[in-house]
């Protein structure tokens, strides 16, 4: 049964990315996607949260910075490490409005973004498969790397085309009215 509102979800993500039932115009799309990947990242810090993740993350980085002999990776506390990730979500919503203008540089940054989720999501799933377990972000980790691959495709296409370049026609000669 919990698999199914999962399932549920993320069929939600991968609808709200291209626009629900009515496909958007190619010029909407970039917004769409932005808005779609920064809930997508909202359940994944949430379901982190839920779920410990600092309780796997800290012992890692402390003893990569004992390896290393650096400050780096941070350890967190939980204050602090939530505190974060909740201002960089927000972040990203307030953004949403320069995403639905097509802005070149917030595409550059879905681009680098994208692809950093879709790692993040992705080494999630792999670390459960690899440590025969559950870890935390795991549930999530399947829709933020569908949200980040259609926001790396959107941000792409902006990327190439440039900003204030005109959509292309509708098929048929159908007009949008607005």
């Amino acid at each position: 049964m919990k698999a199914t509102w999962r399932l549920g979800l993320l069929a939600a993500c991968g609808a709200l990315a291209i626009g629900g039932p009515m496909r958007p115009d190619k010029a909407r799309l970039l917004g769409w996607a932005w808005l779609a990947h920064a809930l997508a990242l909202g359940l994944h810090v949430a379901d982190e949260a839920a779920h410990d993740f600092l309780a796997l993350y800290n012992p890692i980085a402390r003893a990569a910075q004992a390896r290393l002999g650096l400050p780096f990776p941070p350890a967190f506390t939980f204050p602090v490490w939530l505190g974060g990730l909740v201002f960089g979500v927000a972040a990203l919503l307030a953004c949403t409005p320069l995403a639905f203008a097509r802005r070149r540089w917030i595409a550059w940054i879905g681009v680098v973004l994208g692809i950093m989720m879709v790692a993040n999501g992705g080494s999630h799933i792999v670390g459960s498969i690899v440590m025969h377990r559950w870890l935390p972000g795991t549930w999530s980790a399947p829709v933020l790397v569908v949200c980040a691959v259609v926001l790396v495709y959107a941000s792409a296409t902006v990327v190439r085309r440039g900003h204030g370049e005109a959509p292309e026609p509708a098929p048929d000669g159908l007009r949008e009215t607005v």
